[in-house]
């Protein structure tokens, strides 16, 4: 089991004047890629914290209204030099750029500006086990939808509808590690998430239960405890879900903030058993939980007449509601980190691993700025 050692607060990026919508690092953890309320998509250095570049198209245009998403992936995999970047805005546009990271000046260029959404673009991801990057969006709208061929044919790309809801699309969260398991889950204003089958194209299931909006969505792999993918939603019911893919009825947990809407999840698993889940609010929270996966207990006949085994399994929890009859339990052996950020309501977390092993989670909030908090595992 982790224990964090301490957790403190490192750098914060004050390089804004706007809301930070959308916060992302590239797959080195050097670059930070952040979307703004003013239509800007700015690139970073992580280590310095200087500002390399704000994205321009041709005519040295930025987004027209505020950048909802960024993404961010190495255009060829394992070189981090040539990246490419994927910004949604409430002006119904995408649009893709290249950014050379080697490059001593003239470093990004826009590759295509995607129009086929009816209104707001909320969220554009980009799948990337495919011969060539697709990129799946999510709008005001209703729809969500999918983009290929977008690097070659620029404004000529056109859509297909992937899926829809019956309300806002607000986040999608990919999984393609496993090829049993290749799918993409979605969130919505109709108090939803909707998990999707990749290939096929079609809904498996809807995750019903929350009462209020699904702002957020995240996906975490724990392979050596289980195959299957876990789920976190996070609502405006100030409530995260944690669901198990694999199970016919998933939901195995709900974990409750209590102190404002939940606006975005992040998880970063420590390669073993454990996730941790980061979560911020509209009330100016960061929390974070360290959950624990552990494997199935035995069956209740095995555990008939031990009242012993009973109370063990259940101080395991630590209070979180985790019936035996799951295939794991949840432990809050972290507990929550709350820190009041005095920036307003939070916009984005972005958690990862540094080149220390320490987590960094790093938030996009309405004041500007991007805090940064690292946690030292003992």
């Amino acid at each position: 089991t982790n224990k964090i050692r301490e957790h403190a607060f490192g750098d914060t990026f004050d390089h804004f004047t706007h809301s930070v919508y959308a916060v992302k690092t590239s797959p080195d953890g050097k670059l930070i890629v952040t979307g703004t309320a003013e239509g800007r998509v700015r690139i970073i250095d992580r280590e310095s914290t200087k500002v390399l570049e704000t994205l321009k198209d041709k005519d040295r245009n930025f987004h027209a209204d505020r950048v909802r998403s960024v993404d961010i992936i190495e255009k060829i995999q394992g070189n981090p030099n040539v990246l490419l970047i994927v910004s949604a805005s409430k002006d119904k546009t995408i649009k893709t750029w290249e950014y050379t990271a080697s490059a001593s000046e003239g470093r990004g260029r826009i590759l295509a500006t995607l129009k086929g959404h009816e209104d707001e673009v909320r969220t554009a991801v980009f799948r990337t086990d495919t011969k060539q990057p697709i990129i799946y969006s999510g709008s005001r709208d209703k729809k969500i939808m999918k983009w290929t061929g977008w690097e070659s044919t620029l404004n000529e790309t056109k859509p297909t509808v992937f899926g829809e809801h019956d309300d806002t699309v607000f986040s999608i969260a990919l999984h393609t590690q496993s090829p049993k398991h290749k799918f993409l889950v979605s969130s919505s204003y109709d108090h939803s998430a909707k998990v999707w089958d990749l290939e096929k194209e079609t809904c498996l299931k809807v995750l019903s239960g929350h009462e209020g909006p699904v702002r957020t969505v995240a996906i975490a792999n724990c392979s050596s405890v289980s195959k299957s993918p876990i789920i976190f939603t996070g609502s405006v019911d100030t409530t995260i879900k944690v669901w198990d893919y694999s199970k016919k009825i998933p939901l195995i947990d709900t974990l409750r903030s209590r102190t404002g809407a939940i606006r975005a999840i992040d998880v970063v698993s420590d390669g073993e058993a454990s996730v941790f889940v980061a979560v911020g609010s509209e009330d100016r929270n960061v929390k974070v939980w360290e959950l624990e996966l552990c494997k199935k207990l035995p069956s209740s006949n095995g555990l008939k007449g031990s009242k012993k085994k009973q109370q063990q399994r259940r101080s395991m929890t630590n209070n979180l509601d985790v019936d035996v009859k799951f295939v794991y339990s949840l432990s809050e052996t972290l507990g929550r980190i709350d820190h009041p950020l005095y920036c307003g309501s939070v916009h984005a977390v972005e958690t990862f691993k540094d080149e220390n092993d320490e987590i960094c989670i790093l938030v996009g909030a309405s004041a500007g700025g991007i805090p940064q908090l690292r946690l030292s595992l003992g």
